[in-house]
């Protein structure tokens, strides 16, 4: 059987690509033992950037406002694309020999080279951020360059999120409060909130099993809307459809923020504010 080709992961055509790949690859896990930590006091974010593959399940992830013992609230935060009406189905945004860095103690960033056959400069940071009373935003931010010669007439992006409050992940309810937000509550403690909230989307769903419409090996689209209120494992996805021109930079953003106690609306137009500050 063929295997599929993506364009966000590097393939070795030759033995020299082939090594060349595997010492790149070398010197990012020497730089960074994974996973790899972002802190902003004693909001704590942890993920392991190299795990998962193109056509797995992506890596896993952390989110705590209390630190790394605390309640997790974010069990997996990652990114997966397509170009339509050449690959075949989605692929996670994963690539051998990434440069991995920390700019900021709150932020780590993942540069990806060009993939196969195209030339494209892609960009994934994360950003956490404390908020105060132990709530906690994590800043998922993704652009893509293009540095080829073709235009590319449509591109499918997605953002995906398995969400876990209170550190667990069987009995979470959500429901749609905006055209582009969702609010996740912990069924047994309804104080916990999970608002996911991407900037801009085509689509935005909230449900069981949306990883399972981006590792299958077919090309899907994200249904709108909340298909499932739970409670249950209940995960959130967003899909942005663009085009990429030659010479063209499209970026792409989701905020999602932990809230651990009372006053969730205060705290989110707090987090709104702070975030418009720390961006970069």
């Amino acid at each position: 059987m063929r295997e599929p080709t993506s364009p966000f992961r590097a393939r070795a055509f030759a033995t020299g690509v082939a090594l060349t790949v595997a010492a790149l690859s070398s010197c990012a896990h020497a730089q960074f033992t994974a996973p790899i930590t972002a802190t902003d006091g004693p909001a704590f974010f942890r993920i392991n950037p190299y795990s998962g593959g193109s056509i797995g399940s992506g890596p896993s992830c952390s989110l705590s406002g209390t630190g790394q013992d605390g309640l997790n609230f974010l069990n997996q935060a990652w990114w997966w694309a397509r170009v339509d009406g050449e690959d075949i189905r989605e692929f996670a945004v994963i690539q051998n020999g990434a440069s991995v860095s920390n700019p900021t103690p709150n932020q780590i960033r993942i540069e990806y080279s060009a993939g196969a056959g195209r030339q494209w400069r892609i960009v994934m940071q994360f950003t956490v951020n404390t908020l105060g009373g132990n709530a906690a935003e994590l800043i998922q931010r993704l652009s893509i360059t293009n540095n080829g010669a073709t235009d590319v007439g449509s591109l499918s992006v997605f953002n995906f999120n398995n969400v876990t409050l209170n550190g667990t992940s069987s009995n979470d309810l959500v429901t749609r409060t905006g055209p582009n937000e969702l609010d996740f509550v912990d069924g047994s403690n309804t104080l916990y909130h999970g608002f996911y909230q991407p900037v801009n989307p085509s689509s935005l769903a909230g449900g069981v099993n949306l990883r399972g419409l981006l590792t299958n090996n077919s090309v899907d689209n994200l249904p709108d809307g909340v298909l499932e209120s739970g409670p249950g494992d209940l995960e959130a996805a967003s899909q942005w459809s663009v085009a990429l021109p030659a010479g063209a930079t499209q970026v792409f953003e989701v905020r999602y923020v932990a809230i651990p106690s009372p006053g969730a609306a205060a705290l989110l137009a707090l987090g709104g504010l702070l975030a418009s500050r720390r961006r970069r």
